[in-house]
Parts: C-alpha cells; structure tokens; sequence
C-alpha cells in the first residue's frame, strides 16, 4: 500500500511541476539547434574506381608461364592498398605541390578519406572537406595516388622491376664468363673468335709441340726398327757375304744418321767381326729404345695437358652459353613487361573523377533534435521529482504549530 501511495506521490510531483519536464525539453532542443547551427558545414566528394584481374596473359618467352589467379578477391586487396600511408603521403605532397590544400598532413587526409565497396568490383573513394572544391580536390588526388600505389604493388610494375634487377644480375654473369672464356682462350691459344658461327680452331703451343714430338717419336721408332731387324738377322747370317746381303742401308736414317754413331759404312767394316758388330747394334737399339720411352712420356704429358686445356675450355664455352641463355631470356620478359605496362598497367582503373559537390553534407538534425527532446524530459523529469522528495521531506506549517 505504501509502494502506490508513493507512486502517486511521484506522479503527483510530476503534474504539479509539468512546466519542469516543458522547460527541459525545450531548453535542450534548443541548445542542439544552436550547436548545429554554429557547426561548420562540410562537403563530400565522390570518386569512383573498379578492380580487376589482369587482362591478358603475356608470353613472348615459353621458358617464363604467366599465372593468373582468378580466384583471388581484387577488390578487398585494394581497400587495404587504398589506406596506406604511402598513399596518403602521395596525396599530401601532390595537394601541397599544387596549392589547392597548403599545409595538409598525411594523418588530416587518412582522417578525411573514406573507402567504400562498391557493387561489381567497384571501389569508392570519399573525402570530406569544407569547401566542394577542397572535397572533389582531395578524391581526385587520392584515387590517383591510389592507382600508382596499387600499381607498384599489385601491377607488372613491381614484376618490371624485379625481371630488371635479375636482368642487371645475368648481364653480369655474361660478362664474368666471357672474360673467364677470354682467359682461357688466351692461357690456351686453342680457340679464337671469327665472323663464323663456330669457333675456329687454330694450332696452340701444346698442339704444335705435340706435332713435333709426334714427328720425332715416329723416326726414332722407324730407325729402332731398322736397328732390332738387322741385329736380328746378324746371328743368322753366318759369313761375311751373307752380312753383306743385308740392308744395311736402313742405317741411313734420320736419326741414326744425326747420332753418327752407327754408319752402314761403320757396320760394313764389321762383318768379319760378326760380334762387334751385333754389340754396336744391341748398343745402339738400347740407345734408341730410351729416347723412344723419353719421347713416349713427354707425348702423354703434353697430351694430357691439352685433354686439360680442352676441358677448361668446353667449361668456359658452356657456362658462357648458359649466362648468355639466361640473360636473353630475362631480356624478352623485361621487353613484355614494359609493353604489358604500357597496354594493361593496372588493376585499378578510374572510372569518375569526383566533382565539386552542390550542397553540403546533410546531417541527421531531426534525430538529433528527437534525442535531445527525451533527454530533454528525463532531465526535467527527475528534476521535479527530486524537488516533489525535497518537499515532502520538510515539515508543514500546520505540523510545525501542532508539534510546538
């Protein structure tokens, strides 16, 4: 009973002071209205872009596949290109440069800018200014920045530059391998460069000493015949006639006639003395054989350095082939980067600049003003209520007399 005779007491209050709860709301609509009206007006404007996938799919050098990746979202990868710092340092120094926003900040215009997705892979670009030329100046100016931005990032652009980087790297793998090639032509004297396709072989110093040596090896090893053949036939022969029916003019060769140590002469004056004879030939086969043996190593050891000259060089011509094969390869693909970033350079196009806006941006002054009416009344509301308790509080006049 006494939870009702206070609720009476509490909408008694209320009527009684209903010019509270009146004076309230009025003085808070009021006060919003005059906020609002003193707020300065801004202005939005629009600029719109739309991303895509790559357009086509280059391939001037089969060694290099392209790869498109249309399930990739384009879109939301752009939306966070768009609120870089990069880009709004772009439009800062670009608004600056050219005197529409003097003074403006990266942060100013990260606070200015908004981006929105639009329908059909469409992105919008909406900046908010005081003025409808600073706002249409400032949309522009982003979504240009917007579009180099996303063209180092996402474009050929970025591919352009790293096929251009490993393209300065196998410029100087070529040239490294030419002059180690140079070097072994030169170390060599095995191959020479000439206005033919194929290297040209020439004679080198370890060729032209194996030539000689072959040359001499072959004389000394005809003359050894000679000289093994009769001392072969000396024990046979049995007279002094039957020794001079040999060939003794095998003796003349050019070896055995260089030494002059055994002459047909010298051996004719020997057959009555059959076995001098056969120990000047036995000596002089023995003389023979050892330069033959002499001659036979330095054969191997010079060809064996020519097997080594050879394979230096055939390393040298293969790994300039390869650097060469490289570097041309990296060449077409820089050559189709840079026509595919003059034909397709971007993923993101714009597709209306913003214009100067008419009017300024509407607020919600009508909800403003319903908020501001309710809280209006609850201020009045618990303002008469708390005087309604004040009062109640303090004691009559008639309860004063009577008391005393």
């Amino acid at each position: 009973m006494s939870d009702e005779i206070d609720l009476h007491a509490y909408l008694g209050a209320l009527r009684r002071r209903w010019w509270l709860l009146l004076g309230g709301m009025l003085l808070a609509l009021a006060v919003t209205f005059a906020f609002g009206a003193t707020q300065q007006k801004h202005y939005q404007a629009t600029a719109t872009l739309i991303a895509t996938s790559p357009l086509y799919q280059w391939r001037f050098d089969a060694s290099i596949l392209p790869y498109i990746d249309n399930r990739r979202d384009y879109q939301r990868e752009f939306l966070v290109v768009g609120r870089s710092s990069r880009v709004a340092t772009m439009a800062a120094e670009q608004l600056n440069a050219s005197g529409e926003m003097p003074g403006a900040t990266p942060d100013e215009l990260l606070a200015a800018v908004t981006l929105r997705a639009g329908d059909a892979s469409s992105i919008q670009v909406l900046a908010t200014a005081n003025t409808p030329q600073q706002a249409s100046a400032v949309a522009n100016v982003w979504a240009d920045a917007f579009v180099q931005v996303a063209r180092e990032v996402t474009g050929v652009g970025a591919e352009l530059q790293n096929y251009q980087a490993e393209l300065a790297l196998a410029d100087q793998r070529v040239k490294e391998a030419e002059q180690n090639l140079a070097q072994v032509r030169t170390e060599t004297g095995m191959f020479f460069d000439s206005d033919f396709s194929n290297e040209q072989e020439i004679t080198s110093v370890h060729r032209g000493q194996q030539a000689l040596i072959n040359q001499r090896l072959a004389e000394y090893l005809t003359d050894l015949d000679a000289v093994r053949l009769l001392a072969a036939e000396v024990p046979t022969a049995g007279s002094a006639d039957a020794l001079a029916d040999l060939p003794w003019e095998l003796l003349s060769g050019p070896v055995l006639a260089a030494r002059g140590e055994l002459t047909p002469e010298l051996a004719q004056s020997l057959f009555d003395q059959p076995d001098q004879l056969l120990a000047a030939l036995q000596a002089e086969e023995q003389s023979l054989a050892s330069t033959v043996e002499a001659l036979t190593s330095e054969s191997d050891a010079v060809q064996s350095t020519m097997a080594d000259d050879w394979q230096r060089y055939s390393t040298a011509l293969r790994d300039f082939n390869l650097a060469r094969s490289t570097y041309n390869t990296m060449w077409r693909k820089v050559e189709e980067a840079s026509i595919q970033e003059r034909i397709d350079p971007s993923q993101l196009t714009i597709v209306s600049e913003a214009l100067p806006p008419t009017a300024p941006v509407q607020t919600r002054r009508m909800a403003q003003l319903a908020v501001a009416a309710v809280l209006g009344l609850i201020a009045g509301a618990l303002l008469a209520l708390w005087l309604g308790l004040r009062e109640s509080r303090s004691p009559s006049p008639e309860q004063q007399v009577v008391t005393s």
